[in-house]
């Protein structure tokens, strides 16, 4: 073996070993690797026979998590309140998500589908109860869902959407507040409805429905302080 094999070798180690050092300390040094894509950004499944079959294996339930975060847990009572929201997929396989791509409600309607977050006090005082909710699907059987609304996300990857609420200063007034996320979906939809006009599809499809997630997850709670107009930062 000649010293430029050698040395090729040995350069091919070191590379590695980088690359090995780098995908460990990334996330650590930047937080934003930590988020991920914004989910809203992530395509569309390509639907039809093309779907991964780990994706079916629901024996690493649960599968999908949530991180919520804020950049900051002080906020002034007319300044508005800013949440990220992460979707953690844990899977061996990629789930599809369904998101509106509607604002994201507070609200503390657990029947809700899609993303929702819930805001209270902490004596327990829910916030904007009565805000209008994301769309619900019709009843719990399964219905076609537009795939525009439909976002794959990775195994082992995540995604992540932030939001910004200009909440009444009367509403949020100063004092100590929790926030959390929840998404929920029953929908796990269905073959495209054909019409009279359509083309006939020539293959047989493999799957009967859309593959997407169905279940209902929450974050953590994440507290804040409002703090009045006149005092700290």
């Amino acid at each position: 073996m000649s010293a430029f094999e050698v040395d090729r070798t040995i350069l091919a180690i070191i590379v590695a070993g980088a690359t090995l050092v780098g995908s460990i300390l990334f996330p650590r040094l930047y937080p934003a690797a930590q988020r991920g894509p914004s989910c809203s950004e992530l395509a569309s499944p390509i639907g039809g026979n093309n779907r991964s079959v780990l994706a079916q294996d629901d024996s690493g339930q649960p599968d999908l998590s949530l991180v919520l975060s804020m950049d900051s847990t002080s906020v002034r009572q007319n300044a508005p309140l800013r949440v990220r929201v992460t979707f953690v997929n844990g899977n061996v396989g990629p789930v599809i998500l369904y998101l509106t791509g509607q604002r994201t409600p507070l609200s503390n309607n657990a029947n809700a589908i899609g993303l929702r977050f819930e805001l209270t006090r902490l004596d327990g005082t829910p916030l904007l109860a009565n805000e209008a909710t994301t769309d619900v699907l019709p009843g719990t059987a399964p219905t076609w869902v537009d795939p525009s609304l439909l976002h794959l996300l990775g195994s082992r990857d995540r995604c992540s959407e932030q939001y910004e609420y200009s909440i009444d200063p009367g509403v949020l007034v100063p004092g100590d507040y929790r926030i959390r996320a929840f998404y929920r979906n029953v929908n796990v939809g269905t073959q495209r409805p054909f019409g009279p006009f359509d083309p006939t599809p020539t293959a047989t499809p493999a799957y009967f429905n859309q593959g997407i997630w169905t279940g209902a997850i929450s974050s953590q709670e994440v507290r804040f302080t409002v703090q009045p107009l006149t005092g700290a930062p």
